[in-house]
């Protein structure tokens, strides 16, 4: 049991048995998580579903669509400098490492990116 679990089932104790039926179950994913009525039910567009997928490092999530999107995402980048100042350039997208960051996360016992900048801007859907 997950400690978010254990969390859950004494909040769910603390309530008054007429309450109880409605804590949820624990979600399986972020997209359930995000779009089903039981949480918080939102319409998401394709694309704001890949960048959940992405900040949760959910890669078993990942449909041809969302590779299309991370490889059209990661073009706007590129490496530039030396072996020791090693940096990328761009004006939009993600580096271009963006998958082997996830699987360096996810090898590592990580369950999301420790920390996300993601600067969106009007009609940045």
């Amino acid at each position: 049991m997950t400690v978010s679990r254990r969390r859950l089932d004494a909040i769910a104790r603390q309530l008054p048995p007429s309450q109880t039926k409605t804590v949820a179950a624990m979600p399986t994913n972020i997209i359930e998580f995000a779009s089903d009525p039981r949480f918080l039910g939102m319409r998401l567009y394709p694309r704001q579903a890949t960048v959940l997928k992405i900040i949760t490092l959910a890669t078993e999530l990942f449909t041809s669509y969302d590779i299309l999107v991370i490889n059209a995402w990661t073009k706007g980048y590129r490496q530039s400098g030396g072996t020791s100042d090693r940096r990328w350039e761009g004006s939009e997208g993600t580096p271009g490492d963006i998958l082997e960051r996830i699987e360096w996360c996810r090898a590592h016992g990580r369950r999301w990116f420790r920390e996300v900048l993601l600067v969106v801007g009007r009609r940045g859907s």
